[in-house]
């Protein structure tokens, strides 16, 4: 979130709409699940979030990655830019 939020302050010209909305995106109860987090109410404190079974695990983290991507893609600047860091991280996976 504070790397969303300090993009969105240096680049408030270029992709800032795209910024924000990914901000308010985190900020949503189904997006926090899937970083294990809950709250009740805006003003109240986190807690932790368990996921009921092993689908929804998996469910969660294939959203998160999905969310992920999404990030990568709005913060990369270019395409070119998104097209070499996937490439650097295919490799580190691939070694």
């Amino acid at each position: 979130m504070n790397l969303l939020q300090s993009l969105y302050l240096a680049r408030a010209d270029d992709a800032g709409s795209e910024l924000l909305l990914l901000i308010d995106d985190c900020t949503k109860p189904d997006i926090l699940r899937l970083f294990g987090l809950l709250r009740a109410t805006p003003t109240s404190e986190y807690t932790n979030f368990e996921p009921a079974n092993d689908k929804a695990h998996i469910d969660s983290q294939e959203s998160l990655t999905e969310l992920l991507i999404r990030i990568l893609e709005v913060t990369a600047g270019s395409k070119g830019m998104l097209d070499e860091f996937l490439l650097f991280s295919k490799s580190l996976i691939s070694s």
